[in-house]
């Protein structure tokens, strides 16, 4: 065939190309098999960087890149670049449209017969631009190893190549050799000043290194050099970068801004609406985050993660229903996501459905096995129904798991707390307080509370002082919380800080006026200062805010006793207990009243009451081996000091009043024993021991002068000690100085009739009349 019978095939428009149009595919497969002609559609129009690609499942063999691809006019719509071995027809031509302007360089078109062997050498007619658009094919379907490969061969072919630069270093992007990249970003722009597009993906893999600063610096130029109007995608995505920089540099709403100006130039980009929404979440902004993920899912509404981060949202809105349709949603897409269950377990346990949320968790665990939030989630759930043992088997496996996952061990502490573990409890608050030692300002509320449950279990183990100075650090990290100033109060209160405890109640009820446990921990304050009117008032406000706090009414009992109301007092523990029928104190506090009116049987009654609610309740003990001496049952009363002392070692009224038991049964060496155990003791029971010591002398050993000597030191101490007095008074009238004698007895006479102590009383109206 001539030259002059060789006619070029005509140009058509690529862009009114669409998918599903029939095309044909010329070329040479293997380089030798000349004039192979296949057929098939335009399965897809895909966009890769500022390029666009036509995706077509005519085969495009080895050695047909650079073909004319015809549409069935005959016309050429495109050039054949590439195709991908591994995958399922996936071929790729580049639109004609971009032939224009390399046809204006070349000037005009040579015949064939000017070419010496055409084709004869595999890549020989092919330009550095076409193996960059393979690059750019070959990196976009994830092959970077192959795209690398391209690219270089472009560079060989054009050295200059900025474009080829770029290429490479995205493809090594995806390798993850980011310093090889920056490298390649480097080159590009040095050939190209004022290449945007390097300077935006270059700002990307900074981003990936932390170099945050250094990123924006070149999002800002990429942005600055106005990018042209027809690369949208790259224009959108330096804001969309320049936002993630942002984001991780905290600037949540300057991030935002940029978002938008991205949104603005390509609204129809669910990835940026997703970002935006994240960014949004950071700030705070939770419901403006949703509208985001709304939008994202109407443009990817198969996308099983925007579902999932839009499920978070709502949690944190507390839309939980909502939440979990979404989680439901995603779970449909993604059945084999553990997250998913994970995070819809999170939503069912938030809303109060806990046994649904082990179901979630169990599946999420069942799913990833080594899925510690799932397992800390589970044993969270397990603790709301109660299940506290088998929540800190959750907690023990999440911390083998994660060993400084600090909250774990909050919760497990709490668990512990619970189940009364307290010293268990304490070592996992302070492994919060050491895996978290430089935490500072603003408050975290779960570490505030992780120090306030510290203290409240030191509080159940009688560390009072080591308790404060937890509630004290609690305080520092939540000053507004009316519950710590009150637990801190009554820990101050145990320790007989009274004016301080009283401060701490008064700051509490500052922070909540309708606080009711605040004004009953400040009437047992008042109680303590004696102030039993201005302790009743209190009382009666707690009752008010409260009606049915039992304590309340239990306490104001105790009040209304030192003032002698005791028919008042009883009908306060008789409410007390309708409203707790196992209420220890409230029966042990009625048994002491009736001891006061001399009614001994129902009294005991009372104390065996106590003591069924309470097998370790250590007052009750005591009170009823006080009224079994007062019936002169001995032995009866030394059993039950002897329970009084074994649950609290550090009694010592129960060691004095066991002790003198034993003398009138004769233990007289035992007896001292246990004023000289009382006498050791720092409590203030323990005042009273020294007085009763004296009187084992005198029933025993004395001298008579030794016994004095006790006594006078025990009133010198408590002048108000009535017995002691009546006890001075019988070792005088032993000396027959009957004159002193009845003096002390009037005294003592006095005092037992200030005090209401009857029984006393009348022992020593006795001890009078016979002295007469």
């Amino acid at each position: 065939m001539s030259d002059a019978q060789v006619r070029s095939l005509p140009l058509a428009d690529s862009d009114a190309v669409a998918v599903g149009d029939t095309v044909y595919v010329v070329g040479n497969p293997k380089g030798f098999l000349e004039g192979t002609f296949s057929h098939g559609l335009i399965s897809a129009i895909r966009q890769l960087d500022t390029r666009k690609l036509f995706q077509l499942t005519a085969p495009i063999s080895s050695g047909n890149s650079g073909g004319p691809v015809l549409n069935d006019k005959g016309r050429v719509i495109g050039v054949a670049v590439a195709q991908v071995k591994d995958g399922q027809n996936l071929n790729f031509a580049v639109p004609s449209n971009y032939l224009e302007g390399l046809i204006d360089q070349m000037g005009t078109a040579k015949p064939l017969s000017g070419i010496s062997k055409p084709f004869a050498k595999k890549g020989q007619a092919t330009t550095a631009e076409t193996y960059l658009i393979r690059g750019i094919v070959k990196s976009a379907l994830g092959l970077h190893q192959d795209a690398i490969v391209a690219f270089e061969i472009a560079l060989r072919l054009q050295l200059d190549y900025p474009e080829a630069y770029a290429g490479r270093g995205k493809a090594k992007v995806g390798l993850g050799h980011y310093s090889d990249a920056i490298a390649d970003y480097d080159t590009a722009i040095e050939l190209k000043p004022d290449y945007s597009e390097a300077y935006a993906a270059r700002g990307l893999v900074k981003v990936e290194l932390g170099q945050y600063a250094e990123a924006m610096k070149d999002y800002n130029t990429a942005i600055q050099l106005k990018l042209d109007i027809e690369l949208k995608s790259v224009y959108s995505a330096a804001f969309a970068a320049r936002g993630l920089a942002k984001v991780e540099l905290g600037q949540y709403n300057e991030a935002i801004k940029d978002y938008d100006a991205a949104i603005q130039v390509e609204p129809n980009n669910a990835e940026i609406y997703v970002s935006r929404a994240r960014a949004k979440e950071k700030a705070r902004q939770y419901a403006d985050a949703v509208a985001d993920y709304d939008a994202a899912i109407l443009l990817r509404p198969d996308d099983a993660e925007i579902y999932l981060d839009r499920g978070f949202a709502k949690v944190k809105i507390e839309q939980y229903a909502d939440a979990i349709k979404d989680y439901d949603a995603a779970m449909r897409l993604k059945p084999e996501d553990a997250t998913i269950y994970g995070n819809r377990g999170m939503a069912n346990a938030l809303s109060g459905q806990h046994s649904e949320a082990i179901k979630d968790y169990d599946l999420a665990i069942l799913l990833k096995p080594d899925y510690a939030e799932a397992l800390i989630g589970r044993g969270k759930a397990k603790f709301e129904r109660g299940q506290y043992t088998a929540a800190i088997e959750d907690y023990d496996n999440a911390i083998r798991l994660k060993p400084s996952y600090v909250s774990t061990y909050y919760h497990r502490g709490m668990a512990k707390v619970e189940l009364k573990q307290y010293a268990a409890a304490i070592t996992d608050f302070d492994a919060v307080a050491r895996l978290e030692p430089n935490y500072t300002m603003p408050p975290n509320l779960e570490y505030a509370e992780t120090y306030y449950n510290q203290g409240l279990a030191k509080s159940q183990l009688g560390e009072y002082a080591n308790a404060i100075k937890n509630y004290d650090t609690a305080i520092r990290f939540k000053p507004r919380d009316a519950l710590f100033y009150q637990k801190r109060g009554m820990a101050k209160t145990k320790l007989g800080q009274i004016a301080s405890a009283t401060e701490d109640y008064n700051t509490a009820i500052r922070l909540r006026p309708d606080y009711a446990a605040a004004y009953c921990s400040r009437g047992i304050a008042k109680v303590f200062l004696k102030q039993y009117a201005s302790a009743i008032n209190d009382y009666n406000t707690a009752i008010r805010l409260r009606p049915d706090y039992a304590a309340a009414y239990c306490s104001r009992g105790i009040a209304k006793v030192f003032l002698k109301q005791y028919a008042s007092a009883i009908n306060d523990y008789n409410t007390a207990i309708r409203l707790r029928p196992d209420y220890a104190a409230a029966y042990c506090n009625r048994g002491n009243v009736r001891v006061y009116r001399e009614q001994y049987a129902d009294a005991i009654n009372d104390y065996d009451k106590a003591i069924r609610c309470k097998p370790d309740h250590a007052e009750a003990y005591y009170s009823r081996g006080n009224v079994r001496v007062y019936r002169e049952q001995y032995a009866d009363a030394i059993n039950d000091y002897d329970e009084a002392i074994r649950n609290k070692p550090n009694y010592a009224d129960a060691l004095v009043n066991r002790g003198f038991a034993k003398i009138i049964s004769g233990q007289y060496l035992d007896s001292i024993k246990d004023y000289d155990t009382a006498m050791r003791l720092e409590q203030a029971g323990a005042e009273i021991s020294s007085g009763k010591r004296g009187i084992v002398k005198m029933a025993k050993f004395g001298p008579y002068s030794a016994v004095i000597a006790d006594l006078d030191e025990e009133i010198l101490r408590k002048p108000d000690f009535a017995e002691a007095w009546a006890a001075k008074a019988w070792v005088k009238a032993q000396l027959k100085d009957y004159r002193d004698a009845l003096i002390d007895y009037d005294t003592a006479l006095k005092l037992a009739e200030r005090a209401g102590n009857k029984r006393l009383k009348a022992d020593i109206e006795s001890a009078m009349c016979r002295l007469d």
